[in-house]
């Protein structure tokens, strides 16, 4: 079975309507993480938010999803407050995303936090991005094969590919792959870095002192900007 037909109960699930003005109980402070919200669709999952200091409801936002391998969703957060604030992008940092539990429903995680978003933010449906550390980088990857025109972009934090996944052509998102020098998958990133090279794909690789964890905030600012600059060459900013 190939990886695209794992993931076709997705492709519908994964839909991603108009965004519509904010509504008065989604009203989140600005500037700060709020730690916990629950889903409306499904109250099993909640995620950490973060709106930038400049958040108008009545302009759509890039809107990055970041999933933690071990669901520490203020922290993944916190990584990316800085560049979300300079760039203006909205964070939703799933609680509830594992990469070491067989039964972890990431899938459903996914399916909830994609419904949430365009639902309770004013979200630009042609700036999605998805960021992952060690399994939820391999997440973020299942969700842009998945939806191969729904994702403007990767961040890849100590993890590559899904094991099902092999590149013959590069993906319709750009990629940002980082690793600590101490890293254990250091080797595979730069692998995948290579393939995605030899393919032409939009990417970069950032290597930072340290080993596996997400990247340090000044990495994380660089990614950031590295698909700013990429949205403007693809005319969508």
């Amino acid at each position: 079975m190939t990886l695209r037909q794992r993931l076709l109960p997705w492709l519908f699930a994964l839909a991603w309507a108009a965004a519509p003005a904010l509504a008065a109980q989604d009203r989140y402070p600005v500037g700060q993480i709020v730690e916990k919200i629950v889903c409306r669709s499904d109250p099993r999952f909640s995620f950490a938010l973060y709106l930038p200091p400049a958040f108008d409801a009545a302009r759509r936002w890039p809107v990055l999803f970041l999933f933690d391998a071990r669901g520490r969703g203020t922290m993944a957060a916190e990584r990316f407050r800085a560049a979300a604030e300079r760039f203006g992008w909205i964070l939703i940092s799933s609680n509830d995303t594992r990469s070491d539990d067989a039964s972890a429903p990431n899938a459903e995680v996914v399916t909830a936090l994609w419904s949430e978003a365009p639902a309770r933010f004013p979200v630009d449906p042609r700036r999605i991005y998805a960021g992952g550390f060690s399994g939820g980088a391999r997440l973020a990857f299942v969700v842009g094969f998945a939806r191969p025109q729904g994702l403007a972009g990767v961040i890849a934090a100590s993890g590559g590919l899904p094991s099902a996944a092999r590149l013959t052509s590069p993906p319709a998102f750009s990629v940002f792959l980082t690793a600590g020098d101490r890293d254990f998958n250091y080797q595979e990133m730069r692998s995948l870095d290579r393939d995605l090279a030899r393919l032409g794909a939009a990417r970069r690789l950032a290597v930072f002192p340290g080993g596996h964890d997400w990247p340090p905030e000044d990495v994380a600012s660089q990614a950031v900007a590295f698909l700013e600059t990429d949205a403007i060459k693809r005319g969508i900013r």
